[in-house]
């Protein structure tokens, strides 16, 4: 059944076995699997079938980083979530992800990678991406291509996956739900405040609302809050107001530790004869689409203890690839503050090495105008790696003073990239270029000189919001337990990349999926 709150025009109460906050990724997998024990299930949703702007306006900050994304534009607030504008690249975390790593600072989840890995070909399923896997050696035979670095001891070539056309999760799942007996998806439904009985530790109910001010309330067994990165952190913050601190922050971590997947180009790669095989920029195979990515094996990060990312492989033209273009850039950058420049000689040497392609840039953006096509051939490969952030507990999420439609206070965003993260993933391209089995292959040139504009405007994102709700062994380091649910409470569950001790450096909604699929089999065993 589906019910839009716009059409009930008096306060109404709602009876249920589960109440799921947020119709997103991990609420429409929990709501799919809850099912099958004949428990009555509610999903409650910001948001209706499409995009609406007032709605989204609530996603608003009151204050972050100028180089970081907004959440109003990054995220999405209606039924399906962010999966919405997903571009669905489906990648499974790895073991050492879960470690304890002496130099990752707050590394190590109180879960094994097993506990997770046991549920990630069911979450394949969700996301579109087939029962096929991740297993090299089976690609490498079913695609007909060789390993590229095969012969590198400190590189491995891994595969990732996108469903076509791209999974948008209301879409795929939203039908089945609506016509299942035993679930309510309330859209238009703003999710407002909580009442929580201290003595049993228990959430009674939940009050939502749409912007008419009308308050409808729902009251559950269980309640679980699959809101995002950002927002189960601030209702999390907002209702720990009213509640003393008692709903996981009792050591003030609520909002701590949040982690992105900082994205570079900070590298580019000429190989020595043809190109790689054209898996490497994404191959076709049953209504999905494989890609050859390159990341760190699990020894070098242990050996040269440095994080982990992996590597894309982008096709660019002489044009593209350029020092010359990037130092002018960093030159009128420069001299426009009235400073000089680091690298100051070498980015004079790149801009009189490449004058004629800077002229055939300028040409091209004042007239419309060019030399010569040559310049469109295929040069060589952009490498754009997107990186493992180490967890740092003042990257957080605060409640600012401005408020909302809804009268709710807006999030303040504090998030840097450290310098430690950075030398880390100068270190690893560093290692790309000095390993003899890449250097068979070709040059890589690590783009050290480009650094201010590197991590500055050229810095992108994941746009994947991590690590807000940590989960941890312990009510001291953590704000969920072992089985996501809220230190301090019976009855009261996060889902999602909020509750990741530490992000990866892949994707994290396969394993959003995984981790949804394996609470609702700890709740029905509870059942």
């Amino acid at each position: 059944m589906l019910i839009d709150t716009k059409t009930i025009k008096e306060p109404e109460t709602f009876q249920s076995d589960i109440c799921i906050m947020g119709g997103g990724v991990a609420g429409i997998t929990l709501a799919k699997e809850l099912t099958d024990k004949k428990m009555n299930v509610i999903l409650l949703d910001s948001g209706s079938e499409n995009y609406d702007q007032e709605t989204q306006d609530l996603y608003k900050a009151e204050s972050k980083p100028e180089s970081f994304p907004k959440p109003s534009s990054s995220r999405l607030r209606f039924l399906g979530g962010s999966s919405n504008h997903w571009e669905n690249s489906v990648e499974r975390f790895d073991p050492i992800d879960f470690q304890k790593r002496e130099w990752v600072t707050d590394s190590g989840w109180p879960i094994e990678y097993d506990d997770v890995a046991a549920y990630y070909p069911k979450a394949e399923l969700y996301c579109g991406v087939g029962n096929k896997g991740f297993d090299l050696k089976y690609w490498e035979q079913q695609l007909n291509f060789k390993d590229a670095f095969s012969a590198s001891a400190l590189f491995d070539t891994v595969v990732s996956k996108s469903a076509i056309p791209f999974t948008r999760f209301f879409q795929k799942h939203g039908e089945a739900l609506i016509k299942h007996p035993d679930i309510k998806i309330i859209k238009n439904a703003n999710v407002t405040d909580i009442e929580f009985k201290s003595d049993s530790q228990t959430v009674q109910s939940i009050t939502f609302q749409t912007f008419n001010k009308l308050k409808h309330t729902v009251n559950a067994k269980i309640f679980i809050m699959c809101f995002g990165g950002i927002e189960n952190a601030r209702m999390l913050l907002s209702f720990n107001e009213k509640y003393n601190n008692v709903l996981g922050n009792q050591f003030d971590n609520v909002g701590r530790y949040f982690m992105e997947h900082p994205t570079i180009r900070a590298a580019q790669f000429f190989p020595l004869k043809a190109k790689l095989n054209k898996v490497y920029t994404g191959i076709v195979d049953d209504s999905q689409v494989i890609h050859g990515r390159c990341k760190l094996k699990e020894s070098t990060q242990y050996q040269y203890q440095t994080n982990n990312l992996r590597l894309y492989f982008t096709e660019k033209s002489e044009l593209d690839l350029s020092e010359g273009i990037s130092s002018s850039h960093i030159l009128s950058d420069s001299l426009k503050k009235n400073e000089i420049p680091d690298n100051f000689g070498s980015h004079l040497v790149n801009v009189l090495k490449d004058i004629d392609l800077i002229s055939e840039k300028y040409l091209r953006k004042e007239f419309n105008d060019l030399y010569t096509d040559d310049v469109n051939k295929f040069a060589g490969y952009q490498l754009v790696s997107m990186i493992e952030q180490t967890p740092d507990k003042n990257n957080r999420i605060t409640l600012g003073e401005s408020r909302d439609a809804l009268s709710l206070k807006q999030v303040k965003i504090d998030f840097r990239v450290t310098q430690s993260d950075k030398e880390a993933a100068w270190r690893s391209l560093d290692l790309l270029a000095q390993d003899p089995a890449i250097q068979a292959l070709g040059r890589v040139r690590v783009l050290k000189q480009r650094e201010s504009r590197i991590w500055g405007n050229q810095l992108g994102f994941g746009q994947h919001h991590i690590g807000t709700t940590k989960m941890s062994a312990k009510i001291e380091t953590g704000v969920v337990d072992p089985t996501s649910k809220v230190y301090g409470t019976n009855n009261f569950y996060i889902a999602g990349s909020s509750v990741f001790p530490t992000g990866g450096h892949v994707p994290p909604t396969l394993t959003i999926v995984a981790m949804a699929i394996k609470l609702a089999d700890e709740l029905k065993r509870s059942a």
